[in-house]
């Protein structure tokens, strides 16, 4: 497979246009999508036995899953260095390579994951969700994210770390944007939906 083509037409057609989205606006859409990505990485780490769920908020390479599935071509990888840098040539504001900023390392990761996910490596967990695949739609959403004191902070909320059974239901953009208008008039009341929360909105939708 021709890796750096695939990565720059991924590049263009998936990132270059979320350029043009003001990041960084309150919405309980981002947080329920950001939720929904710690479940999935919860559930690869228990997979792949490593359970430090501890490291969530301290680490970032915990995020990073080809470390654990440690493949003979992880070498082969996109550095997140070189997708930063081409962010920020292609016009992106506010991506910088710290360990403190996450949305150039959440970019790098989702887009690592689909250029190798056709590999042994990777198939072989077929029955488990694409973990990155929720930050992407949270950042297509204008969502934005960052790690300041050990604590992630999304659209400049603090988000609080949930027990790792929470559950989204479809992931339909109609959903979304309903939670959002349903939760409009609580921007400062509460700090996102519970399970419960959540569950009451998918059933109101579905009415």
């Amino acid at each position: 497979m021709d890796i750096a083509n695939s990565y720059l037409t991924l590049l263009h057609d998936k990132i270059s246009g979320l350029k043009d989205i003001e990041r960084g606006e309150f919405r309980y859409s981002h947080i329920l999508l950001f939720a929904e990505y710690q479940s999935r990485l919860f559930k690869w780490k228990t997979v792949l036995k490593n359970e430090s769920f501890y490291l969530f908020n301290k680490d970032k390479s915990f995020h990073n899953l080809f470390l654990d599935l440690s493949p003979l071509w992880i070498n082969e990888l996109i550095p997140e260095e070189k997708v930063i840098c081409d962010l920020n040539e292609l016009g992106f504001s506010r991506v910088h390579l710290t360990h403190r900023d996450y949305y150039g390392f959440f970019v790098a990761m989702y887009l690592n994951w689909e250029i190798f996910k056709e590999y042994a490596e990777l198939k072989k967990h077929d029955s488990l969700p694409h973990p990155y695949e929720t930050v992407y739609m949270m950042f297509c959403r204008g969502g934005d994210i960052f790690n300041g004191e050990k604590k992630f902070e999304v659209d400049s909320r603090t988000y609080i770390k949930h027990d790792h059974r929470f559950e989204l239901p479809p992931l339909t953009t109609e959903f979304l944007d309903f939670v959002d208008a349903e939760t409009a008039t609580h921007s400062h009341g509460m700090n996102y939906p519970d399970q419960e929360k959540v569950f009451q909105l998918w059933q109101k939708f579905n009415k």
